[in-house]
């Protein structure tokens, strides 16, 4: 087998790429005079309206525009993922924990360069970084030293489209309520972060409206969001009391995520995929990666099995087989247990991202199926791949 990472045939074709939408993606750019100190919370969300071009946050909320670089020192903010600057929202901060009548969430409003196209599909994608420190700093600097804090990773980070901004001066809670948000993306999967800390998110959905506008957060109320902690919860008092708010020493719990890098983008990938299903009842992965003589998903694929996820909830009556070949490098028996056991970890990635297990069947065919003859390095190459075939 070839020592380095295997590519299913090449890197995606230039034609695929596309042109993101968001203005001002990494908030890089900022309006004169901006006044929001380096490596600090924002206290008032008309700060970061006022700051962020093509951006907006509500004024009864304290979404965060860090400022920092590798320079600053003592700063319990992590890195920008690219840049000096990112986001920071909260996704979790429960009723039952504040004594407010509702959960706590903080939202972007960004704004795209031109009008999405009803009908068409397109993908978002953003960077985030769930921090500890952060939650339990931002928490201790608005109830006090005195409060024990969880810090937690949940799900249900996605978007909601908007043909027309919300008022960022106005009740943000009402105004929610007016415009019936439903997010056309959302995470299933609890978000935390990378080992090498910032991870991609991504998703796909098809534009109903001419949307000039978007919202990024958590939708959902806290009791239907999913949570991870590094701590022990069970011995919390009852969630719908009031006695850890009353407690000598109050608990509470909350979700704290840096926003870098936001993308919306044409779908041309699922466009792709689609066209070679439909003509050819076949597409073979073209950016999924696995290490040599491995069948761990590398970071790069998931772009491309994302892809083919959307697509499988777009047609729900279809059912696929994952078909995973190699090349003839090798004891024949070993290449096709791991061609199979690749093939098996795209499976399991789909079931994971809600595909009914009972709609996808994997085989491993070793090198028993070419596409060409293995005596090049190319040929090699093109023959080492993982399919997908409707069945």
């Amino acid at each position: 087998m070839n020592r380095h990472l295997l590519l299913f045939l090449f890197t995606l074709p230039l034609y695929l790429h596309s042109q993101n939408l968001v203005v001002n993606p990494g908030f890089e750019e900022l309006k004169e005079p901006n006044k929001i100190a380096h490596c600090d919370y924002i206290r008032d969300g008309r700060h970061f309206t006022h700051a962020v071009e093509g951006w907006a946050s509500f004024f009864d909320r304290t979404t965060d525009l860090i400022i920092r670089d590798s320079a600053m020192t003592d700063c319990p903010y992590p890195m920008p993922r690219t840049g000096q600057h990112y986001a920071g929202i909260i996704a979790f901060l429960p009723r039952q924990d504040t004594g407010k009548d509702f959960d706590y969430h903080e939202y972007l409003q960004g704004s795209l360069s031109r009008a999405l196209v009803p009908g068409r599909r397109y993908k978002v994608s953003f960077w985030v970084y769930q921090s500890d420190t952060v939650a339990v700093a931002h928490l201790r600097s608005v109830y006090g030293n005195r409060v024990l804090v969880y810090p937690l990773a949940v799900n249900n980070i996605g978007i909601c489209l908007l043909a027309q901004p919300i008022n960022s001066t106005q009740d943000f809670r009402q105004q929610v309520e007016w415009f019936s948000l439903v997010p056309v993306f959302e995470t299933k999967e609890i978000l935390r972060n990378s080992k090498d800390g910032w991870r991609l998110v991504t998703g796909r959905f098809t534009a109903t409206e001419q949307s000039r506008y978007f919202l990024l957060g958590n939708f959902r109320e806290d009791a239907n969001t999913a949570f991870f902690s590094r701590h022990d919860l069970s011995k919390l008092p009852d969630l719908n009391s009031s006695a850890r708010r009353n407690a000598l020493q109050p608990t509470m719990r909350i979700a704290y995520y840096g926003i870098d890098d936001v993308s919306i983008e044409e779908d041309l990938l699922s466009a792709e995929m689609e066209r070679s299903i439909k003509a050819e009842g076949r597409y073979v992965f073209k950016g999924v990666y696995f290490p040599s003589g491995s069948y761990d998903i590398q970071p790069e694929s998931i772009d491309e099995l994302d892809a083919l996820a959307s697509y499988l909830r777009q047609y729900p009556e279809k059912n696929v087989e994952i078909a995973g070949h190699t090349d003839n490098v090798g004891g024949q028996e070993a290449n096709r247990l791991l061609s199979e056991r690749r093939a098996g970890a795209v499976r399991t990635f789909l079931i994971q991202q809600g595909i009914d297990e009972n709609r996808l069947t994997h085989k491993g065919y070793g090198p028993t199926k070419p596409v060409t003859g293995n005596h090049t390095a190319e040929g090699r190459t093109k023959n080492r791949r993982v399919e997908v075939v409707l069945q």
